[in-house]
């Protein structure tokens, strides 16, 4: 498993100011945050996650003694953005599938009617989607009776973070708090408990519908039906009640996340070998012979005169360094003047007969003639289509869609 070095860098003290800083503001902005933090239907976590359409399969069905054996699969490596929140309860909201393009199309939503549907450009989750998807959300807190205010855990994404997001949680008593940055993985009720099954869960359900449809590929319109299974087999009130309590976001406390995830900042955060005494300016250093001596720190960096362990030798030795040293600095200065006088001269065109050519003289700010050689295509007005049709909804349910 690999792990970037922005996560190896998470300690525990990192964590524990998270959770010192998630209490001081429950303190100070909400009354009855005693109530809040044990009401087990009040605290929900969303996050969202990429679905494959192409899987590598391990077996493949196939006539005995056949020289190639192929598997049939879709040669397009999309992923679908499906977003899942639950609260530590064990309740679900329906998933939001994103689908990337402008409007919706045939794309299976009669297969999963209990979903939201969505759509963006790329098919990524952005600003405008999600607050979109806060509208179904603060209606299934309304149905379901849940007291407000309620806490939505999110990661930091700049797609969870838009003004108008805020704006719309502060209206409807949605308290939207951030986790820590890059520590997803160790707080995040999604990434510890649901998301490894869920994933494992939809492979297995892609090489079912793979081995019922042999000869074809999964497409977008496939999608939902493949899902859902998955969905159900994974979505269970222990799954989500599992990932709250080992992320430590109920019971809210630091201790039942799992230590050992943080066990890579010893690595990425070494201890520096070098001892600075910042009283007395000194240098801990250890010489070739394993001895360790204290230097003195000096502003000029000589050595003082009195000290009689420098005899004459080491005395002509710097200064013949000291001779170099000025050579040395000379030659930079002479390097330096050249280099500015080729900096002031501008470029020009040769004169002599023949096509014309660049001469290697260049100058700041200078534009060469030779361009004005160059035919800059116009741009081609595009043909609108004659009839536009209207944009569907952001976000939509299957069934109102159906």
């Amino acid at each position: 498993m690999h792990l970037g070095h922005q996560r190896a860098i998470v300690n525990l003290a990192m964590v524990e100011g998270w959770y010192a800083g998630l209490y001081e503001y429950l303190k100070s902005e909400v009354q009855d945050y005693e109530n809040l933090v044990k009401d087990p239907r009040r605290i929900f976590n969303a996050d969202e996650s990429g679905f494959p359409l192409y899987f590598k399969t391990g077996k493949v069905l196939a006539s005995k003694g056949a020289s190639h054996v192929y598997n049939v699969t879709t040669s397009n490596k999309q992923q679908i953005t499906v977003m899942v929140c639950f609260n530590a309860f064990g309740d679900y909201l329906p998933p939001l599938i994103v689908y990337p393009g402008q409007r919706f199309r045939d794309t299976g939503l009669a297969d999963f009617p209990q979903a939201t549907y969505g759509h963006s450009v790329n098919g990524w989750m952005d600003g405008e989607l999600f607050v979109a998807w806060l509208q179904p959300f603060e209606s299934y807190v309304t149905e379901k009776q849940i007291s407000k205010p309620v806490l939505l855990f999110v990661d930091g994404h700049s797609t969870h973070m838009t003004r108008s997001a805020a704006q719309f949680c502060a209206d409807k008593g949605i308290i939207l708090h951030c986790l820590l940055a890059n520590a997803t993985h160790i707080l995040q009720p999604c990434d510890v408990g649901f998301f490894s099954p869920m994933k494992s869960a939809w492979k297995c359900s892609v090489k079912e519908w793979q081995l019922k449809n042999i000869g074809e590929a999964l497409t977008k319109r496939d999608f939902p039906i493949v899902l859902k299974k998955a969905w159900d087999c994974v979505a269970t009130t222990e799954v989500a009640m599992h990932g709250f309590r080992r992320s430590g976001l109920f019971p809210l406390d630091s201790n039942l996340i799992d230590k050992t995830k943080l066990e890579p900042s010893n690595v990425a955060n070494p201890i520096k070998s070098m001892e600075t005494n910042a009283n007395n300016h000194q240098v801990t250093a250890t010489g070739d012979n394993g001895n360790a001596a204290s230097v003195p720190d000096s502003q000029d960096g000589m050595v003082p005169d009195h000290d009689e362990s420098y005899n004459a030798t080491s005395l002509s030795n710097e200064n013949t360094k000291a001779e170099l040293n000025d050579s040395k600095n000379q030659t930079q200065i002479t390097n330096i003047q050249s280099s500015e006088e080729v900096v002031i001269t501008k470029l020009t065109i040769s004169e002599q007969p023949g096509p014309s050519r660049i001469v290697s003289q260049s100058g700041p700010g200078y534009v060469s003639p030779a361009f004005a050689l160059l035919k800059v295509p116009e741009p081609k007005e595009r043909k609108r289509p004659a009839t536009l049709q209207s944009k569907l909804p952001k976000a939509i349910s299957g069934t109102k869609a159906i």
